[in-house]
């Protein structure tokens, strides 16, 4: 790919495309279209790798492309479950399901951010030690540490 002008942000953007074609099989409701759906999907996370190896092997990793590609992760997910919550809501017909797709789509996206913001910050301050608030605990055995 690095031989075709193909930069590592163009295969983040093409696997978010993919993702959303993923989200519309997903929307249908019927097995064979989550077929489909699961497929795009297994498409748009192995573009999701190709990128960072893509951008390691042409050296043209950047801060910028790690926030990108740490933001598109996020947006895979949020299209997927949101296909998701659409399609069993056709298969049910209960809107209780758009509502529990709703909280499901909030929690999971809002604790990637919580992660990734704690991670970034991290890595902006250079810090070694974690950000938890429990501090971490490490288990002994006879006065040894185990790892």
């Amino acid at each position: 790919m690095s031989n075709f002008s193909v930069t590592p942000n163009k295969v983040t953007c093409i696997s978010i495309f993919i993702s959303i074609i993923s989200s519309a099989f997903f929307t249908f409701g019927e097995w064979k279209y989550s077929v489909l759906g699961e497929l795009f999907l297994q498409f748009s996370i192995l573009a999701d790798h190709v990128d960072r190896s893509l951008a390691r092997f042409t050296n043209q990793s950047s801060r910028f492309g790690e926030l990108w590609d740490d933001m598109v992760n996020k947006l895979i997910k949020f299209f997927v479950l949101l296909g998701m919550s659409f399609g069993a809501y056709r298969q049910i017909g209960n809107p209780m399901i758009l509502l529990l797709g709703t909280i499901v789509i909030f929690n999971i996206t809002y604790s990637s951010f919580l992660v990734s913001f704690f991670n970034n910050l991290k890595k902006e301050l250079d810090l070694r030690e974690s950000l938890a608030i429990m501090p971490e605990k490490k288990a002994h055995i006879s006065g040894k540490p185990i790892y």
